[in-house]
Order: structure tokens, then sequence, then C-alpha cells
């Protein structure tokens, strides 16, 4: 099933990427954006890793088709969110974002998430600004800064 795929980080059956190409094809034809959902954690990594599979095909020449989800009630979206910024320019395909504040509080173990809404609204408004200014910042960090040289936003991003 569709749901042991993305929670063992499997590639899309050839019926589902042969239907989600046809998707994007038909979107990328009439101009039109399509915004993958963020899950609960246990499948989110395989989502992410789809996603950017799509975005690597699709989000070209500074255009994004396809944007992925990122949940800001998660500990660990700063640094995701930075290593696909950093995939998306070494790879040269355009990153397309979508911050939410996050919706599986319920059912996601507690631990993963900031330990207060001030934490959740502070990431939010970091990753938020870092984006907008195109401009990384101290939630936003660089995932592999060489030594001696000034973080630099990657130029790869479509919010």
């Amino acid at each position: 099933s569709v749901t042991q795929q993305l929670l063992k980080r499997l590639p899309p059956s050839t019926i589902i990427s042969e239907a989600t190409a046809a998707i994007c094809e038909d979107a990328k034809a009439k101009g039109v954006r399509l915004l993958v959902d963020a899950e609960q954690y246990a499948m989110q990594d395989g989502i992410d890793q789809w996603t950017l599979d799509l975005q690597r095909k699709y989000n070209r020449n500074g255009l994004a088709v396809v944007y992925g989800t990122y949940q800001a009630y998660l500990r660990s979206t700063p640094a995701t969110l930075a290593r696909h910024l950093t995939i998306a320019q070494s790879e040269g395909f355009t990153l397309g974002v979508k911050l939410v504040r996050g919706a599986y509080m319920a059912s996601d173990p507690q631990h993963l998430f900031w330990d207060t809404k001030d934490e959740t609204d502070r990431a939010y408004d970091g990753i938020a600004e870092s984006l907008i200014r195109m401009k990384l910042n101290d939630i936003l960090t660089p995932t592999n800064p060489e030594v001696g040289q000034p973080p630099v936003f990657p130029a790869a991003v479509s919010i």
C-alpha cells in the first residue's frame, strides 16, 4: 500500500508514479501549483523524498510546480528545510515551500515538538522571515557552512 511505501521510505509504485507524473505534467501545462501536504511524522520522511523527487523533475528555471509542506512545530523542521534548500541549490532545482505551524499534535510523539507555543511561534516566524528575506538567520542556518565563509542563502526557493 502507499502508506507502507511511505513508512518504509520506498519509491512509489509504478501506478502511483505514473499517476503523479500525469498530474504534475497537467499542472505544469496549466500553470497550477501542487501543494503536497504534511502527514504524521512516521510518514513524513517518505513524503519528503517523493516530493523532492517531483521537485527535481518539475521545479526548474526558477519556477515551482510542486511545493512541500514544512511544519514549524517540529523541532527538526529548521534543519530539514535547510538540508532541502542545500539539496535544491546543489542539484539546480527550485524548492517549493509551504510553511505551516503543524497539525498532528494528538498523534505524534510529544518530544518531537517545541515545548511551548512561543517556541513554535519563534520557529515559524524565523523560518518565514528567512524565506521572505532570502537570508539565513538564527533559526534557519546552513547545513554545512564552509570554514571562513559567510553563510549564503540558496537562491533556489519559491514560497
